[in-house]
């Protein structure tokens, strides 16, 4: 799904795609403090400099909105455009779900192994819904669910969940046009 918008991309920018830490074939550790979003911005401006980019259209789907945003209040001077797909929750009142949610899927993983964790998961909404109305979607994401490390996966949830606050008050001020597909 998400290679199919790469792909039409390609034709008009250069693309730079990338696994984050811990996820897909980067490298990652098992210490929760190297997740923490700003760590995670910290990886992307270290990348792009690396590349030799000074100014980019930025974005990433769930954690990697996140991440996005976290970077755009970092290094406005570096952020064009922002695209956040499925951003995660990061404002108090949804993070107050959210975060019991997660860490309790980090558990699970950790006591019964992440196909437990994955078969709850599933069968939580918003992913239970496409079980009947987009099945091929819903075992896309199944099958993605399982493809992930889960050694990574636990330390990689709690950092995110359990470091430092996300300065959400300081969203207003990102000026780079924003799109965000819900």
């Amino acid at each position: 799904m998400l290679g199919d918008v790469s792909d039409l991309l390609w034709d008009c920018f250069r693309v730079v795609n990338y696994d984050a830490r811990g996820h897909g074939e980067s490298g990652y550790t098992t210490e929760p403090a190297d997740y923490t979003w700003p760590a995670l911005a910290g990886d992307m401006y270290h990348l792009m400099r690396h590349l030799g980019v000074e100014r980019a259209h930025v974005g990433g789907g769930s954690m990697g909105a996140g991440t996005s945003i976290l970077f755009a209040l970092a290094h406005p001077e570096m952020v064009e455009r922002l695209v956040l797909i499925m951003p995660p929750p990061m404002l108090p009142e949804s993070f107050a779900t959210a975060g019991p949610v997660f860490n309790g899927l980090a558990m699970l993983i950790e006591r019964d192994g992440l196909e437990a964790a994955v078969n709850v998961a599933v069968n939580l909404p918003p992913l239970s819904d496409y079980r009947e109305t987009d099945p091929e979607r819903f075992e896309w994401m199944r099958q993605w669910l399982l493809s992930q490390n889960a050694t990574s996966l636990v330390p990689a949830i709690r950092g995110v969940i359990n470091g430092p606050p996300v300065p959400y008050e300081r969203f207003p001020e990102i000026e780079a046009p924003t799109l965000i597909i819900a």
